[in-house]
């Protein structure tokens, strides 16, 4: 090797990439085809994440000598980044034909096989590469990265403890046990790995992200938007940080930030769907001619997975609805919800028998649930998604004297528990209950809504409405607020955002309709139970009177009037449901009355919806269908 290539070699393997690429671009000016200069070119640019770069080099490279399997194994690599990854397993084959007995190249081609969703031939790789090299630090690892994939957590984490047992200083191990402990939905021992790793390794972006990741989840959103900050400034153009960070800064109200950090992160990867997404929600943004072109070629392609096809379909329906495109808007959200639909089967007949049960459990008790409302127990705002249940919250959550949990799910995991401790299953095991369980869950359910606190405690699962008998049963002095809203303006704005959870009945409009009529029957047996300490809170009369609304809900809730509820938008707090950025916003009429935009295609939800008397639509709705 000449010395002034050896010297730019020296330069780069301590990491002095400036300098060393200054030289190699000399050198390669004199001798554009030599093999080694365009090869280590190539590697510099890897490692300075420039891949595309890197591709151009290493394919010169290549030119001159195909034969070389250093040289297909670095531009697989190259396509790894790019997440190309058919390119990189036809990169890493021929490495491999040209050096079978090299672990590294069958270790990377499994992986590149595991990252395109062939987890079968990666298997039988990885496999491979334990077979030529047995307790292979890089092979356990991505071993433990397709057995996580699987769905075998436990057996990931060995594999990772392997790894780190054998080599503790690698990297990839400490990261990968992080990813499968959050897999396993340790969330607070995963954090700690991650805390330890960042303490050995350094603040490098994936460990960063990772633990941003796991904050976020803890519900300690500043701490997590801190860590996708770290990770950026490590990594500027780390697209799954810059969507974390759009993301997690949309929840604590910092939506400039959400804005900048989105767009950058589309600007990056216009295939990153979810951040196209999340754009499409932020109320402070309007998508661009350009950036709505981009979407389409993206859509139009063929490199979407159906997951990443149905986000950037529900990204185009929001986008196209703000320019008043209505058509095409309800196009791309049905074609979103049909990929939806397929992979996620409704079960109506499951939740109409349960609403039976429900009936019978709680007709066959001696001690029904208690009628009287103390104004000091803990209050529960529920109804149907997208009702206005997050902007009740964000009202309550405005007062001195409140304390808003959010969405916790506490309710159903107390129910999961009482089948657990009865034999029975949910709401049969309410029937035959123990005094003895009854005390313990409801000191349980007390401890973890945080009772003993001065502040009323406010929780916002919307789905409680299946539960309002177990809340009273275990707390008397629950108060109720149910939220409400059109009914056809209530099951557009669900079917066209992607709620977490299980929301199956969301992905046609013939099983959505059938679900609000089992809601609907629902709230109609609860009501005589629970008359006094339940209260109707219709959207539409907030938007109208909101100073009378806001001292109704308030003197529910046994709450004294105060000024900021009406200023609800300006409260600073995380909030994590689709309405993050909404509610930063004044109150406004523009969401009702929505339903009018889309009634031609709303026909089977409007027809079904008549037919229920206890919807409160009539023929007239029909009338407005056919004059809009």
């Amino acid at each position: 090797m000449p010395s002034e290539l050896e010297n730019a070699y020296t330069l780069h393997r301590q990491k002095r990439f400036a300098e060393a690429e200054k030289i190699y671009r000399r050198l390669l000016k004199k001798d554009k085809k030599n093999r080694d200069i365009n090869n280590l070119l190539g590697l510099l640019c890897l490692e300075t994440a420039r891949p595309r770069d890197a591709c151009e080099f290493l394919k010169r490279a290549l030119r001159e000598f195909p034969d070389d399997p250093q040289s297909w194994f670095n531009l697989g690599l190259a396509h790894i980044q790019l997440r190309e990854f058919s390119p990189a397993i036809n990169a890493f084959r021929k490495a491999v034909r040209l050096a079978p007995e090299r672990v590294e190249a069958r270790n990377a081609l499994g992986n590149a096989l595991r990252l395109e969703g062939r987890l079968s031939e990666a298997g039988k790789e990885l496999r491979e590469a334990e077979k030529l090299q047995p307790g292979h630090p890089a092979v356990l690892c991505n071993m433990g990265l397709l057995l996580l994939e699987n769905g075998q957590s436990a057996a990931s984490i060995a594999k990772f403890r392997q790894a780190i047992h054998i080599q503790p200083n690698l990297a990839d191990a400490h990261s990968g046990l992080a990813k499968a402990t959050m897999a396993s939905g340790n969330w607070s021992e995963a954090a700690a790995l991650l805390g330890r790793a960042i303490d050995r390794f350094g603040h490098s972006a994936e460990f960063c992200n990772q633990l941003g990741i796991c904050y976020n989840k803890l519900g300690q959103q500043s701490q997590a938007a801190d860590c996708f900050r770290r990770a950026l400034k490590s990594h500027p153009q780390m697209v799954e940080a810059l969507l974390n960070l759009g993301i997690t800064a949309e929840q604590i109200g910092a939506l400039e930030e959400a804005e900048n950090a989105l767009v950058e992160a589309v600007r990056l990867d216009p295939g990153c769907t979810q951040a196209w997404f999340h754009l499409s929600l932020l109320k402070t943004h309007e998508l661009t001619n350009a950036e709505l072109d981009l979407m389409r070629l993206q859509w139009n392609g063929n490199d979407l997975d159906d997951e990443r096809r149905y986000h950037l379909g529900f990204a185009l329906g929001r986008a196209l609805e703000k320019r008043s495109d209505y058509q095409a808007s309800f196009r791309y959200t049905k074609a979103a919800r049909t990929i939806l639909a397929k992979q996620h089967i409704v079960d109506l007949a499951t939740e109409e028998k349960k609403l039976i049960e429900l009936r019978q459990a709680f007709s066959a008790r001696a001690d029904k649930p208690g009628t009287s409302a103390q104004k000091h127990g803990p209050v529960f705002v529920f109804g149907m998604p997208r009702s206005g249940t997050t902007v009740t919250e964000q009202i309550l959550a405005s007062h001195t004297g409140v304390k808003a949990l959010g969405e916790t799910g506490l309710v159903a995991m107390i129910a999961n528990k009482l089948e657990n401790s009865s034999g029975k299953t949910w709401p049969r095991a309410v029937v035959e209950d123990s005094p003895t369980i009854r005390e313990q869950l409801s000191n349980e359910l007390s401890a973890a809504l945080g009772l003993n606190t001065e502040q009323q405690v406010v929780e916002t699962t919307p789905d409680n409405f299946q539960y309002l008998g177990l809340i009273r049963w275990l707390l008397p002095g629950a108060v109720l607020i149910h939220c409400t809203r059109h009914p056809l303006d209530t099951c557009l704005s669900i079917y066209q955002h992607p709620l977490s959870g299980n929301h199956s009945y969301a992905n046609t409009l013939e099983s959505l309709a059938g679900y609000y009529k089992l809601y609907l029957r629902m709230m109609a047996m609860w009501r005589p139970v629970f008359n006094e300490c339940l209260l109707e809170w219709p959207l539409e009369q907030l938007v109208a009177e909101p100073e009378l609304s806001t001292r109704r809900l308030l003197n529910h809730c046994g709450l004294p009037f105060e000024a900021a509820c009406l200023q609800f938008n300006k409260t600073q707090r995380t909030v994590r449901t689709p309405s993050a950025s909404q509610v930063r916003q004044p109150l406004n009429s523009a969401g009702i009355g929505r339903w009018k935009r889309f009634a031609e295609d709303l026909k089977p939800l409007i027809a079904s919806l008549v037919e229920e008397p206890l919807s409160g639509l009539s023929s007239e709705v029909l009338v407005a269908r056919e004059k809009s």
